[in-house]
């Protein structure tokens, strides 16, 4: 069974409640850091975290569900927006349907993802005829994309094996240090291990998208 850090892409399997109650902006920029935290420093729509993009915060975007040219009474509405990545933030671009007969691109508060799409093995599956819609539009199930995915994955794995080895290295170091009643000087060793697991665990942290701290959530309240 998959652990939470094993799938960091699975889409919520439950409507998400806003939590944030940001000041009133004029200019829509400024929801940025209180959409990234609102949604987990991920994209709503391809689950990529921020923290593995290569451009970082700055590759993500302030996402319009109902488009601002479309709407422009919409614009600054914190509940119309999201935190995307920028390359589906692109490819969903002005696109609103023109009557309920059309497809639409599911949201995570309007909508439980899961019963529009899934992410099984590295892949994005459809459930639902507006699934289908989103994975092709966003091109969601890219065969590059699909690879990438499940290298992070991979890595995820790689990682977490590395500090649970580390740690048990360190757990059996400190019980011969205790036993030998302190003829054995290992602080270096254990300095040594000390490091190692902290640096994979940061690592983990980025491939998992889980580097919000204390500090980005009193940003977003100053």
């Amino acid at each position: 069974m998959a652990s939470r850090r094993d799938d960091p892409f699975r889409y919520p399997k439950y409507r998400l409640a806003r939590r944030i109650k940001p000041p009133v902006y004029v200019r829509y920029h400024s929801f940025k850091p209180h959409l990234r935290l609102e949604f987990e420093q991920k994209c709503v729509y391809c689950r990529r975290p921020d923290s593995v993009h290569p451009n970082d915060v700055q590759g993500f975007a302030v996402e319009h569900h109902r488009p601002k040219r479309r709407f422009p009474e919409r614009e600054c509405d914190y509940t119309n927006l999201f935190y995307a990545c920028a390359s589906c933030n692109s490819y969903k671009g002005e696109y609103w349907p023109e009557d309920e007969g059309e497809p639409f691109f599911p949201n995570p508060c309007d909508h439980v993802m899961v019963e529009h799409v899934c992410f099984v093995d590295g892949h994005v599956d459809a459930r639902s005829v507006h699934g289908a819609f989103m994975v092709e539009a966003l091109q969601l199930d890219d065969d590059d994309l699909v690879g990438w995915r499940r290298a992070h994955i991979f890595m995820i794995r790689v990682l977490e094996q590395e500090v649970a080895n580390l740690q048990r290295l360190g757990k059996k170091l400190r019980k011969r240090v205790a036993q030998s009643g302190g003829t054995i000087d290992a602080s270096d060793e254990l300095t040594a291990i000390d490091d190692q697991v902290a640096q994979h665990l940061h690592s983990l942290n980025c491939y998992c998208g889980t580097t919000l701290g204390v500090g980005d959530a009193a940003a977003t309240r100053g």
